[in-house]
């Protein structure tokens, strides 16, 4: 006959928080082992500089309400991924540079966890297989937000493509007066500009277009010219930062699969993404949007260079997170 246990009864909701934390940091442990072995990739990560990283604050605060705003433009989806405390700037830059009409609020988009990554891992919102030293709660945050964005696009039949912006973004004001000024693009205002690029997913078969990439490699394979325009729609290797893209309905659901769970900050997925010939990801060469990095101050970077190519005689494309795309093929 077992005798009472001279120790306090455990309740079951104690037994599974500490099972919970067991697994987590049994899943921690075993990564760590594997980047000690040579998992981890061969140069830094590059992540990318988002709107949730600069203000890292309690999530408690208002200003970490992200909204996800909408504007439209014949077939084409304005959205726009924003904190409550910039939602003005939004609307103004909306309005003033891209000459789109008010914003509709349609939805609210993730805030920084509050719950270690652990658990989100046990959980299955973060895959099984991310090394949690390779992602931060901001990016898992940005990742969520960008991915309940894109599936308000998908959903949406009026529109064909969506076109997607944080709120630290801001215009190349020479690269659109050249364009809007091109005999090729027949364009009168920004979103004519915008408008034709997103066209040309039909010609090209690209499913997403970054027109804002940055540490990518060069030079890169052009697909298409505007010569008066002085603008190149190019096949690149690793087209890092995403506060301003182009997604078709397709990308968008190929997006959608491979960040739920999360598999890696929203650069590395779509990078590696395209390295495997799984998401067909071009990028306008120069860019045509850039970070806002006077006002939005970066948490992770010592320096707010971001510049649009980091290599400039890339002969062979490399993979920088090989353990992204172990994870995207499913060869871990």
């Amino acid at each position: 006959q077992l005798k009472p246990s001279p120790y306090p009864r455990t309740s079951m909701t104690s037994v599974v928080a500490l099972t919970a934390l067991a697994i987590a940091l049994n899943v921690q442990a075993t990564w760590n082992q594997g980047i000690l072995n040579g998992v981890a990739p061969e140069e830094p990560s590059f992540h990318h500089v988002s709107f949730l990283e600069a203000r890292e604050a309690p999530v408690n605060q208002t200003h970490h309400l992200v909204s996800i705003m909408l504007g439209r433009y014949k077939d084409l989806g304005v959205y726009f991924i924003a904190l409550a405390d910039r939602e003005q700037h939004v609307r103004q830059f909306a309005r003033e540079k891209l000459g789109v009409g008010e914003l509709d609020i349609i939805g609210e988009g993730a805030h920084i966890p509050k719950l270690p990554l652990g658990f989100l891992q046990v959980q299955g919102e973060i895959h099984g297989k991310l090394p949690l030293d390779k992602i931060t709660p901001a990016e898992v945050a940005v990742s969520q937000s960008h991915t309940l964005a894109l599936e308000y696009f998908k959903n949406d039949d009026a529109i064909k493509h969506g076109l997607f912006f944080e709120d630290d973004i801001t215009i190349d004001d020479d690269v659109f007066a050249m364009a809007i000024n091109s005999t090729e693009m027949n364009s009168n205002n920004v979103m004519e500009v915008l408008y034709t690029m997103g066209q040309t997913s039909d010609e090209l078969g690209w499913q997403g277009l970054n027109l804002g990439r940055c540490w990518d490699d060069c030079p890169s394979k052009i697909m298409k010219t505007y010569e008066t325009a002085g603008i190149d729609l190019v096949e690149t290797c690793n087209s890092y930062c995403a506060h301003a893209y182009f997604m078709t309905k397709k990308g968008a659901e190929v997006m959608i699969k491979y960040t739920r769970p999360i598999r890696a900050s929203g650069d590395g997925i779509r990078c590696a993404l395209s390295q495997e010939g799984l998401l067909k990801y071009y990028s306008t060469s120069p860019r045509m949007f850039n970070q806002d990095r006077d006002d939005q101050k970066s948490g992770l970077h010592s320096t707010d260079r971001l510049p649009e190519c980091v290599h400039h005689k890339a002969v062979v494309c490399k993979r920088r997170e090989p353990w992204v795309n172990a994870i995207v093929t499913g060869q871990f």
